[in-house]
C-alpha cells in the first residue's frame, strides 16, 4: 500500500505522544514534524476502513464512535480537531461489546478516549485477524484511533487480554510474535511495519540483539524499554566526543507513539549546549526546544550516536539535520508563539525533535530517534534487534522468522554507505522473495502533514 500524504488541522505543532502506562507488511505513513505514522486496515464485516495511529508504546487498538462526542460536536472539534474515521458498530455482524464504559486511556500529552471494550475482526495487510479485542470511544480529545502493538501486560483493561499480536500469533498468521519497524526518511513517502519477519534490504551492517529491560516497579515488562549507555555528538562517522549519558545508563522507551525523543535533564543539558539551543521542554502552553536553523545548511556530518547495552551493543547515528524542523517561524513572526531570548536571531529560529522528559523517570525515543534506525521488536523473547536504517530502499529481501525462533535471525544488511555516513540505496535492483501468508504480514501506512 502506498503512503499519502495529507493535510491536518491548523494550529501549532502537536506534540506527541507517549502512553501512560509470510510477515504482515504494512507501509507506514509520514506525518511531518509530528511524526505520527499510520496505517490503513478495515474493521468489521463488512470491513470499514480506518486510519489508525501505529504505536508500539501501547497494547490497546480503539477506533472513534461514529457517535463519539469530538465527531459530533464543533466546539470540541475547533479544539482538537476534526475526526479521522469513524466506526459504526450497527453495521458490523460481528460486532460484539464486551464491557461498557471500562476503556479509558490517557496520553502523556494529555489526549484521550472513553467509551467501550468490543470484540470483532480486523484485516490487516490484507488478511484478516478474528476476535480482536478493541476499544470504542464515546468521548476522545484525540482526532483518530490508535494500533496498539505492544506488550498486553500494557493494556488499560482491568484484565491482560491477547493483544493483536497475540492474535496474529494464536492464528497461524505468523510464526512469532515479532514485528520490524523501518519508517525511512523524513520525507520518504513510505515505510513499513513487517510482522514476522525481517528485511534486510532495509538496514545497514548487522542486527544486533539487546534484552528488553522489566520495570523496576512492577519486575515484568511493559514496555520495549532498552539500556541507552552512551549518547555523543560525532563530527564525522568516526570520531566521537561528549559523551553525555552517566555510567549507570539510561532506560529508553522505544516507542512509535510518541514523536518527539525525550531523555533526563542530566543529558539534555550537556547536548543542547553543545547545539546552542534554548530549552523550554517544561513550558506547559508551547514546549519548544529552539535551534538555529543555520543547522539545517552546516557540516553534514554533524551526527547524535546512540549506543545500547554497552561497548557492544548496536550504534544508531541520527543526522542533527533530521531533528532540526523549520515549522515555528511563522508563529514567531505573527506574534503567537512567545519566544524566550535567544543567542541567534528569531527569524532563525527552529525546533529541535529532542526534549527534556517531562516525568522524571519515563525517557522515550521516539520517532525522531525511529526514522535512523531500522527495530525489529521480538515480544516472543522480550529482545529488541536494531541496525542502522538503509534510507529510500528501493528492493526487499524478507526472511520469515521461524516459529517459535529463540530469537531475530543474525542477519546482515546492506552495505554501501556515502561519505557523510548517511545510508542510501543501491543502483541495481534487490532481489524480493515471497512465502505463503502462514508466517509473514505486511501492513502500509498513510502520511499526513503536520504544519
Amino acid at each position: 500500500m502506498t503512503i499519502h500524504r495529507q493535510s491536518a488541522p491548523e494550529g501549532l505543532p502537536v506534540r506527541r505522544r507517549g502512553t501512560v502506562r509470510a510477515p504482515f507488511h504494512e507501509e507506514l505513513g509520514n506525518n511531518l514534524t509530528v511524526g505520527a505514522y499510520f496505517a490503513e486496515v478495515e474493521v468489521g464485516t463488512p470491513g470499514q476502513k480506518m486510519t489508525l495511529h501505529i504505536d508500539t508504546g501501547s497494547t490497546d487498538v480503539w477506533l472513534l464512535s461514529k457517535s463519539a462526542d469530538l465527531c459530533n460536536l464543533s466546539v470540541l472539534q475547533a479544539l482538537y480537531g476534526q475526526c479521522k474515521d469513524t466506526f459504526d458498530r450497527s453495521t458490523s455482524s460481528t460486532y460484539e461489546t464486551l464491557s461498557t464504559n471500562d476503556f479509558k486511556i490517557r496520553y502523556m500529552d494529555g489526549s484521550g478516549a472513553e467509551g467501550d471494550f468490543f470484540l470483532d475482526h480486523i484485516n490487516v495487510g490484507g488478511l484478516n485477524v478474528s476476535e480482536v479485542q478493541m476499544g470504542l470511544a464515546k468521548k476522545a480529545t484525540s482526532s483518530w484511533g490508535m494500533l496498539g502493538i505492544g506488550y498486553n501486560t500494557n493494556s488499560v483493561s482491568r484484565e491482560i487480554y491477547p493483544s493483536i499480536v497475540d492474535q496474529m500469533y494464536n492464528q497461524g498468521l505468523i510464526g512469532i510474535k515479532a514485528y520490524s519497524l523501518y519508517l525511512n526518511d523524513l520525507e520518504a513517502k513510505s515505510g513499513t511495519i513487517l510482522f514476522g519477519g525481517i528485511d534486510t534490504e532495509k538496514f545497514t551492517g548487522t542486527l544486533k540483539s539487546i534484552p528488553v529491560l522489566p520495570e523496576e516497579e512492577y519486575g515484568y515488562i511493559t514496555h520495549f524499554n532498552v539500556s541507552l549507555t552512551s549518547l555523543a555528538t560525532t563530527s564525522d562517522v568516526s570520531g566521537n566526543s561528549n559523551n553525555f549519558i552517566p555510567p549507570s545508563g539510561v532506560p529508553v522507551i522505544l516507542d512509535s507513539g510518541t514523536t518527539y525523543t525525550y531523555l533526563p535533564r542530566e543529558v539534555t543539558a550537556p547536548l543542547f549546549s553543545r547545539l546552542n539551543a534554548v530549552d523550554r521542554s517544561l513550558s506547559f502552553s508551547n514546549p519548544i526546544v529552539y535551534v538555529d536553523c543555520a543547522l539545517l545548511d552546516t557540516d553534514p556530518n554533524l551526527f547524535i550516536e546512540y549506543q545500547f547495552d554497552g561497548p557492544d551493543g548496536p550504534k544508531i547515528k541520527v543526522s542533527i539535520a533530521d531533528i532540526v524542523f523549520n515549522d515555528i517561524q511563522p508563529y514567531v513572526d505573527s506574534g503567537a508563539l512567545a519566544t524566550p531570548s535567544l543567542p541567534f536571531p528569531k527569524n532563525r529560529a527552529c525546533s529541535l525533535g529532542i526534549m527534556t522528559s517531562q516525568t522524571g523517570d519515563v525517557h522515550l525515543l521516539g520517532d525522531t530517534f525511529l526514522r535512523s534506525a531500522y527495530v525489529v521488536y521480538d515480544l516472543s523473547n522480550d529482545r529488541v534487534a536494531l541496525a542502522q536504517s538503509y534510507m529510500n530502499a528501493t528492493g526487499s529481501n524478507i526472511i520469515e522468522i521461524a516459529r517459535n525462533a529463540s530469537g531475530v535471525p543474525l542477519a546482515t544488511g546492506q552495505l554501501e554507505v556515502v561519505p557523510t555516513g548517511v545510508p542510501k540505496a543501491k543502483e541495481n535492483g534487490a532481489t524480493k522473495e515471497t512465502f505463503s501468508m502462514g508466517g509473514l504480514v505486511s501492513l502500509g501506512l498513510l502520511a499526513a502533514i503536520m504544519l
